[in-house]
């Protein structure tokens, strides 16, 4: 496949509107079909039981047909290096690992190349809206490190910027609040700006914790990239506020990954801009196709690099992030829109200023496999059954629930929601609690792994129901596992 230099991107970013990337979105991805259909030996096996022949796939509306990939009809039905280019794992990648809902890992290799188009992308973002090429930048990484994708991808997409000219540090502090506060006191003095990378409510807690009370956070010109999940515009606001920041437009964007999928899309000020005047201003959001009071996450996506489609309400996307991918369901709920079209359907509000770009836009509701997310962990359903399927909790409870993630004032929570059985608890509820937490860490690693880091702040918060309340009736046959925060 062509690849672009930054010098192309950044010009055809100042002057092409939303039909050009989308155009260019589509001659990409079929070229990713035909290479992929070629070289990538479990992906012609895929296409040979399901009865494509690649020769007749010309067209975009071709294309649109093909059948979609996911996990478990593609990923886990063949070894990892057959799913790679020419069946080749080693050709010097970096592996990641995602839990999936058994909790054994899914591994996900990332090739050179990809590295470099992982760079190219935040190398467009840091310098449009960080200013990072004229600022010496103190960037201090607050993700998992380990195995995990993001720490990894976006500590090398610093450190190679870095390499051919932006100017600044680089902290890989992971999720060590004590590690991360040092870096602040002792190092944000010698840049002219901090940017803290991380998961929203990690960020949130370090800001809000009681070392942080004797830090004058506007000395250090604090900015924020956040990444995982969407948030509420009320707490990216009370965020702000501690540190400082007054315009929130510009000084922390939130993006749009995976472990699958890597670096899909991130905020830009035209999408705060409207998720501001959605939450905050009442704005008629069912110009979107939104019809509840859940503001979705709203991102804009090169598509020089990635191709998405809205198929039955679920994202799907193209992409060759270390394992080429055609038509993989991402199972976020979503669409996709063009920036002109939101102008055009609020133009009272001069939303698409002169400088923004024309990329397509992406708004991500949440997992339609009912996953919950904290602190950037997903916990799925299977896991709190799982759990339920210990004696010492069951017995007071019926089995059904559902589960719900809000932000606090300070922090994250995942609220778990129960049916009695009718039989009263004799035991602290706090007991309970923590047994919840011990066979939830012994299902999820990543939960694990985040328990050991955060501590009790991450045990689920249990809220119990009389057996046969309205809550469980509205619930109906099927469950209906998550419960979307109002914003």
């Amino acid at each position: 496949m062509q690849e672009f230099s930054y010098n192309y991107l950044e010009k055809k970013l100042k002057t092409k509107d939303f039909y050009f990337w989308q155009s260019l979105a589509e001659t990409r991805a079929l070229d990713l079909f035909r290479q992929a259909s070629r070289r990538v030996p479990a992906y012609k096996d895929f296409l040979k039981k399901n009865k494509i022949n690649s020769d007749k796939i010309k067209k975009i509306s071709d294309f649109k047909n093909l059948p979609l990939l996911n996990k478990k009809n593609y990923i886990l039905q063949y070894s990892l290096n057959e799913v790679c280019w020419d069946g080749k794992l080693t050709k010097g990648g970096i592996i990641s690992q995602s839990s999936g809902t058994t909790g054994e890992p899914v591994f996900w290799p990332r090739f050179t190349i990809n590295d470099k188009r992982t760079a190219l992308l935040h190398k467009l973002f840091f310098k449009k809206f960080y200013s990072s090429y004229e600022k010496d930048t103190l960037f201090i990484v607050c993700f998992y490190l380990g195995a995990h994708v993001a720490g990894i991808i976006t500590s090398n997409a610093i450190r190679d910027l870095m390499d051919t000219g932006m100017s600044g540090s680089l902290v890989t502090a992971g999720l060590n609040k004590k590690d991360i506060l040092n870096s602040i006191k002792k190092l944000s003095k010698y840049h002219k700006q901090t940017i803290l990378i991380g998961y929203p409510p990690s960020l949130m807690d370090i800001i809000c914790d009681e070392e942080s009370e004797s830090i004058n956070w506007k000395e250090h010109n604090i900015k924020f990239m956040f990444s995982a999940e969407s948030f509420p515009e009320k707490w990216r606001n009370k965020l702000y506020k501690k540190v400082g920041i007054d315009d929130v437009e510009n000084n922390g964007f939130n993006v749009y990954g995976s472990t699958d999928l890597g670096f899909m899309g991130h905020e830009t000020p035209f999408t705060i801009r409207l998720r501001q005047l959605i939450e905050l201003k009442d704005l008629d959001r069912r110009k979107l196709g939104i019809e509840n009071s859940h503001v979705p996450g709203i991102y804009q996506y090169h598509t020089w690099n990635k191709y998405f489609e809205s198929y039955k309400n679920e994202l799907v996307c193209t992409s060759d992030s270390g394992v080429p991918l055609v038509r993989y369901n991402t199972h976020d709920v979503g669409m996709v829109m063009s920036p002109e079209k939101i102008d055009q359907e609020y133009s009272d509000f001069d939303l698409l200023k002169t400088d923004d770009w024309h990329l397509p836009v992406l708004l991500v509701f949440g997992r339609s496999n009912y996953s919950a997310t904290l602190y950037g962990v997903n916990i799925y359903p299977e896991h709190i059954r799982e759990v339920l399927t210990h004696n010492e909790i069951i017995q007071y409870f019926s089995g059904k629930f559902f589960m719900k993630t809000v932000f606090g004032e300070n922090h994250q929570a995942l609220e778990i929601h129960l049916e009695s059985s009718g039989k009263k608890i004799d035991v602290d509820l706090s007991e309970i609690q923590q047994l919840f937490s011990k066979y939830l860490k012994d299902i999820n690693m990543e939960y694990k792994k985040l328990r050991h880091i955060v501590g009790k702040r991450v045990f689920p918060e249990l809220i119990i129901y009389e057996k046969g309340s309205e809550e469980f009736k509205n619930l109906k046959a099927k469950h209906k596992y998550i419960i979307k925060e109002k914003n």
